[in-house]
């Protein structure tokens, strides 16, 4: 009612026009008013506070680290085999067409479709690794 008879006065005086009403309102109180708010009640369902432990958060952040180092590692090795030609390896030049391909021996020799390569010279790559074909 205090705040209904603030409220009434200020907008029917003969000032209104030119008068600006700022009003408080308080979320825990209500209106802002010369009676202070009573206490706030405490929240329900609000866990208690966690007590943090600083080697727990070192621990889960430093092994799955170590893991991806060592995967990292891993991946590494088996990629820098794998990308690593033997040295008496033949480079030679091929063209991918849409149909077809193109081969260029280093001696010149040019072949479509199909590759001719020195006996005993044929090697594979399985994972990694490249292997002499044996006789």
């Amino acid at each position: 009612s205090f705040a209904a008879d603030v409220i009434n006065s200020v907008v029917h005086s003969p000032a209104w026009p030119h008068t600006l009403l700022i009003w408080f309102y308080d979320e825990h109180g209500g209106y802002y008013d010369h009676v202070p708010p009573p206490a706030a009640v405490p929240p329900d369902d609000v866990p208690p506070p966690v007590h943090e432990s600083g080697r727990l958060e070192i621990v889960w952040s430093v092994i799955p680290l170590l893991l991806c180092l060592v995967m990292f590692a891993w991946g590494a090795d088996i990629y820098f085999a794998m990308a690593r030609p033997p040295e008496d390896a033949i480079e030679m030049y091929v063209t991918g067409r849409q149909w077809m391909w193109k081969i260029q021996h280093p001696e010149g020799q040019r072949e479509i479709n199909t590759l001719h390569v020195p006996v005993w010279r044929v090697w594979i790559r399985r994972r990694g690794e490249f292997r002499k074909l044996r006789k």
